[in-house]
């Protein structure tokens, strides 16, 4: 992977210097498992180049997993030089003891799970999947988001539960390998379900101009769904506290028709508090703009802007409401004594939050009654409960949906 850079901008035409070789290939793993890179640098200089794959060979590290270069003067030099990042490599990286740790440990990910014949499936790590963005915070510290899957030595699991999905990463210092920190933002275990599309599903990232807890992450998912049939929308989803929660998804594009896909988002890097800036595909199927090979398809591929807005900071106002019957992630998790639950209602209507443990005995109804449309947040006080994992139940229209909850004592 190539760096141009260059300093020499005469009316808009830039004269690049000789290209910089960042990632090099002989240090990967050959067969297509290294990602494209993403890139960005702040208005002090600082800034990170990075991507996903194996190193050749498993040494010195095993996992697909984060590797990341540094700059400190605006991509002119970058950190690892003749081996002098993390153990003798050109690179930053995350190892898989700090990923199982992150993910496995802390609660974030399954780690193991009953095949169809009964026996146990025991995942050996988290699996950085094929592309990833980021973002340099203003004081010089690097976020990070990443599709993120269960594996074994031989095998992804894209779907197996909703903890597939798109993670956040965060480190002060990427040469502390210990020092990250791993949050999750979304599930996107329905739409690996469609099309083996895992490897193409991926996050593109925003940070406030003006606030930098303030982050926007964008995907294209699946919406509406049937038996034989779904289509893809874009998401945008915002967090005020840098990454550590994420709000409910906003489905910014919301088509209804089946096929009718909106696809591969882009974000601008800059956003506002209440409002992030996008770019997206439009494939139409039916129009075709060159005769194409047998074995290729060549449509029209409409590109269209679009803008994502979000309720001012500091108020209570709503300035959308949510469109699906939604369970978010409880935040904390693991937790001790107390998290929240967040779900989301379209229109008013009867729901119930329940609290079961893996026995399938309910052990706590948290609210029960009429509820408006809107999002609503409900804190569970476990305190007097023992530690364990437990289910969170959401009854409402007709509907049951589910997260795992981990409280630690």
């Amino acid at each position: 992977r190539w760096l141009y850079h260059s300093t020499k901008n005469i009316s808009g035409y830039f004269t690049f210097n000789n290209a910089k070789l960042l990632f090099d290939e002989n240090d990967f793993m050959e067969g297509g498992y290294t990602s494209n890179a993403a890139i960005n640098i702040n208005d002090s200089g600082i800034g990170y180049a990075a991507l996903s794959s194996y190193f050749r060979d498993s040494n010195p590290d095993s996992a697909h997993t984060i590797i990341i270069r540094k700059t400190t003067d605006y991509g002119a030099t970058w950190s690892g030089e003749e081996g002098t990042g993390t153990n003798g490599t050109d690179y930053h990286y995350i190892p898989e003891a700090v990923l199982q740790d992150r993910f496995f440990d802390d609660g974030l990910m399954i780690r193991s799970f009953l095949d169809s014949s009964g026996d146990s499936v025991k995942f050996d790590q988290p699996f950085v999947t094929y592309n990833l963005d980021l973002l340099t915070t203003h004081s010089g510290g690097v976020h990070i988001f990443a599709t993120v899957i269960p594996a074994t030595s031989g095998s992804v699991y894209p779907a197996i539960d909703e903890s597939c999905g798109i993670y956040h990463f965060y480190s002060d210092d990427p040469s502390y390998s210990n020092g990250w920190e791993v949050h999750f933002v979304a599930s996107t275990q329905i739409s690996f379900f469609y099309d083996d599309n895992w490897r193409r599903i991926y996050p593109s990232a925003a940070i406030s101009k003006d606030n930098p807890d303030v982050l926007y992450v964008s995907y294209m998912g699946v919406a509406d769904t049937s038996s034989v049939s779904f289509n893809y929308d874009i998401f945008v989803q915002r967090s005020i506290d840098g990454g550590q929660s994420w709000e409910p998804a906003v489905n910014v594009t919301s088509t209804s028709k089946f096929g009718e896909d909106e696809v591969y988002p882009q974000l601008a890097s800059v956003a506002a508090d209440d409002e992030a800036y996008l770019i997206f595909e439009s494939p139409e199927y039916d129009i075709i703009t060159v005769e194409p090979p047998d074995d290729q398809a060549d449509f029209m591929n409409r590109v269209y802007f679009a803008k994502a807005k979000f309720k001012p900071l500091g108020t209570e106002t709503q300035s959308f409401l949510p469109e699906l019957i939604a369970l978010e992630p409880n935040y904390p998790n693991p937790f001790n004594p107390k998290t929240v639950i967040t779900f989301t209602l379209p229109a008013a209507m009867e729901t119930e939050l329940t609290v079961y443990d893996l026995l399938g005995e309910e052990v706590a109804t948290l609210s029960s009654g009429l509820f408006d449309a809107g999002y609503h947040s409900i804190t569970w006080d476990a305190r007097n409960f023992p530690a364990g994992v437990y289910l969170a139940h959401l009854r409402a229209g007709g509907l049951t949906k589910t997260r795992k909850m981990i409280l630690l004592k």
